[in-house]
């Protein structure tokens, strides 16, 4: 049961659960006739996409659709009217109460309770669905009674609360109240700036804000909703803090002195007192580069569409155009001002063109409109306003920040930029970075922008890039150990983590004329995480690096001569033997001038691969056993194992079986000495490789789904797609020949996202059936394989 704060009535949880949007009353209308998401859409003809859209808030209906849901959901021909108004925006969730309990709801016609104190809105509300709701949701817990939307100047702050309280009438018979705080320049006016508003004039005499907080209390009793506007530039450190920390807790006692109020505020940085709820506001939802289907479902595209119109009535989009149109909100990362600031230039520029302004300058993004704030003419204006909120440390930090790309954690910014947990604090609340997933924080992209031209104009942009770059070749020295331990998963995770961070750093090292010692660094950063580039698919990328550095750098440092047996390495994957021979053999003159005996004897080791790939046994042979003798006079037991294990799958590929199974078992057994899963991963392989040339189907498919399972945790998509591929041989072996067409396409389709092309000239092929090999591309079953997750794809393999 819920109490009334204000009349001591209560009123039953079901009435407090209603949904608080058209979408999630379909959800509970849907389960409640015990439907499925599939079996609605068929029943209204329509995509399970679009019912999942709607249920998600992200779009409405159209009238034909809202028609079909109607008819499908049972709606009484009564209430249809009602429905479809509400399914269109037209009425609120609330008219549709009584039919989810199975009662007649209002007449479509009778009016919804309005305010006459919000201000009007001139344009279509798009989007934030799920945002009113979880809002709505807050603002009926009896604990909220002050809730603060926070955000970055240009994210739609002002906008969403006026449509939040708009929709809340009913909740708060003694009136909603607007307060803008925009043109106020002191906490000391906020008292005036309320009473003006509750139309309350202070004449004679008595303290402003006592009378402020009596004229409240005396009113009826009815909840009532404030709505404070703009906050976050009467929170800066001022020349009387102490008044203004007075100031501020009028709000708290308002709060204890009238029980039948509730506030709620928008601001750029959080007002900081105990009884304050947060809602934390982000951009507009937009589509991914491949997401072409139904673009105005996104709100960032239906925002920008809408405007564009405004100005260019007969203006279309082209399916050519699809992919600029997303790069724009990507670009913007779906901040609604900057939306509408970039949709003014398409009676000017094509899309093609206002893309690439915007990633020129943010002087492009501005407005030409007169009646628009000072604060809002353009995306600098707003970063002007809110830079105004910073201490000058503050300011520095937030510049050195935008350097990382794709986000940090504290550790990394307190390195780089000098962030001190409470200065980190300080730019989260005023909105300045945001949280990300697992404790990490970015910048928005604009805000980004803004902070790099200010580093540029400080004189600090070169010294930061290096302290970057210097983070995270520690980071990758630490790696590299690291990728060999019993904590590999949690790295190669890591690492991925910070892929953008380490490609802005490899960017900045290979700048053309770097220094020789920043050239080295950037060989130094690839090189150390040499198994990540294979491990997580960036085989190409990691070549494209590394042929960038190699140009650059000095010709004898062991530095080059690791960047080049990783590039070796890399690219044998692409099936270029003759290139990564030729990388391979500089990489072993270099090391051994150097006398680097584990250097050389990678380099050998890699050489080994290319030869066996290339089907020289004799070449692979030699090399696997000079480099054997280096590792064992180096004493590594895992470098020890992967060669034997190497040695021994070049073995059972040319047919010598006892040898291999003796060089594979004790391969296994050293590399068991560590906690290597990667390694154990190839000796199993090699192992059900030496299964299956024995017709040992049994043995061999358990073999391969063991190394699976391992590649599986590691995320180790080149040895993950190979046993993939062997597993479908097997199936194709046995007469299953569906299921190994599907497994087949899986395995190609994370190579070829890879850049890894399994050699054709491997022995395995010789094993499967000469006309499922030619026919497998064309089946049903290669599409569907095509199309399966990586997720699914391991599942299958190791449950069929």
């Amino acid at each position: 049961m819920r109490t009334s704060e204000s009349q001591g009535t209560t009123s039953s949880g079901d009435e407090e659960d209603f949904p608080l949007y058209f979408g999630e009353w379909i959800k509970c209308r849907r389960q409640e006739l015990d439907l499925t998401q599939e079996q609605l859409a068929k029943l209204a003809s329509c995509s399970v996409f679009a019912i999942r859209k709607i249920e998600m808030g992200e779009r409405h209906p159209s009238r034909q659709l809202a028609e079909l849901l109607a008819k499908s959901l049972q709606i009484p021909s009564e209430n249809q009217i009602t429905f479809i108004k509400a399914a269109r925006g037209e009425l609120s969730a609330t008219c549709l109460r009584s039919i989810l309990r199975g009662g007649i709801s209002q007449p479509a016609g009778d009016p919804q309770p309005t305010s006459g104190y919000l201000p009007r809105t001139l344009t279509q509300f798009i989007g934030r669905q799920p945002e009113l709701s979880a809002l709505s949701k807050l603002l009926q817990d009896p604990q909220c009674s002050l809730l603060t939307i926070t955000g970055p100047g240009g994210i739609g702050k002002t906008r969403l609360a006026i449509e939040l309280a708009s929709k809340q009438q009913p909740m708060f018979p003694g009136g909603i109240y607007y307060v803008s705080l925009d043109s106020i320049n002191s906490p000391e006016f906020i008292v005036p700036a309320v009473a003006e508003v509750f139309e309350l004039t202070f004449s004679g005499g008595g303290d402003p804000e006592d009378l402020l907080i009596n004229h409240l209390a005396d009113r009826s009793g009815q909840p009532f909703l404030l709505l404070l506007d703009n906050l976050e530039h009467l929170l800066v450190h001022s020349s009387y803090p102490c008044e203004k920390e007075e100031i501020f807790l009028l709000l708290p006692r308002l709060l204890e002195r009238v029980p039948a109020l509730k506030i709620l505020a928008t601001s750029r940085e959080r007002i900081n007192l105990r009884e304050e709820w947060l809602f934390e506001l982000h951009g507009l939802p937009f589509p991914l580069h491949t997401q072409f289907d139904r673009l105005e479902d996104f709100s960032a595209i239906a925002l920008f569409l809408q405007r564009a119109r405004q100005l260019k009535v007969n203006f279309v989009v082209t399916p050519e155009e699809y992919p600029r149109l997303i790069e724009i909100c990507q670009l913007i990362e779906g901040m609604p001002l900057a939306i509408e600031l970039a949709a003014t230039w398409v009676d000017v520029l094509s899309l093609n063109e206002i893309a690439l302004e915007i990633t020129k300058s943010l002087d492009f993004l501005s407005n030409r409109f007169r009646n628009v704030p000072e604060r809002h003419r353009s995306i600098k204006a707003v970063f002007a306003h809110s830079w105004k909120l910073l201490s000058n440390d503050e300011s520095g930090v937030l510049c050195r920040l935008a350097i990382f790309r794709g986000g940090f954690q504290h550790q990394a910014a307190e390195k780089v930029a000098g962030a001190s947990l409470p200065i980190l604090m300080s730019l989260l609340s005023k909105s300045f970075i945001q949280h990300l997933e697992n404790g990490r924080c970015d910048l928005h992209a604009l805000i980004r922008q803004c902070a790099l031209e200010k580093l540029r104009e400080a004189g600090h942009f070169e010294a930061t890039c290096d302290q970057h770059l210097r983070y995270f070749v520690s980071l990758a020295r630490c790696a590299q150990k690291m990728l060999r331990s019993e904590q590999q998963a949690e790295w190669f995770s890591k690492i991925e983590q910070e892929h953008n961070n380490i490609r802005a750093a490899l960017e900045w090292a290979f700048t053309p004329g770097a220094p020789p010692d920043r050239v080295e660094e950037g060989l130094c950063l690839i090189s150390s995480i040499d198994r990540y580039w294979a491990v997580r698919g960036h085989i190409r990328e990691g070549v494209t690096w590394l042929e960038r550095g190699l140009q650059f750098s000095e010709k004898m440092s062991l530095t080059r001569a690791k960047a080049l047996r990783l590039a070796g390495w890399l690219v044998n994957h692409g099936n270029d033997s003759q290139t990564a021979i030729r990388l391979l053999q500089e990489s072993v003159v270099i090391s051994r001038q150097l006398n680097d005996v584990v250097c050389q004897a990678d380099a050998l080791d890699t050489l080994g691969d290319v030869f066996w790939r290339h089907g020289d046994f004799a070449k692979a042979r030699d090399c696997y056993a000079e480099s054997l003798e280096l590792y064992r006079k180096e004493g590594n037991p895992l470098s020890i194992g992967l060669s034997l294990a190497s040695t021994g799958r070049l073995h059972v590929d040319y047919g010598y079986y006892q040898e291999a199974e003796l060089f594979l078992n004790e391969g296994l057994a050293f590399i068991e000495r560590t906690p290597d899963l990667r390694g154990r991963g190839y000796c199993l392989n090699a192992l059900g490789r030496l299964a299956l040339a024995r017709g040992e189907m049994k043995l061999a498919t358990e073999r391969f789904r063991q190394a699976l399972r391992l590649n599986y945790e590691l995320g180790h998509m080149v040895d993950l797609s190979e046993c993939l591929q062997e597993l479908a041989i097997i199936k194709a072996i046995t007469g299953d020949e569906n299921c190994a067409s599907l497994l087949w396409a899986a395995a190609t389709a994370i190579q070829n996202r890879s850049g890894f092309n399994f050699p054709m000239n491997d022995t395995v092929y010789s094993q499967a059936p000469a006309s499922w090999l030619q026919t497998a591309s064309l089946s049903e079953e290669w599409k569907e394989g095509e199309k399966m997750s990586l997720d699914q794809a391991v599942a299958y393999a190791l449950e069929t």
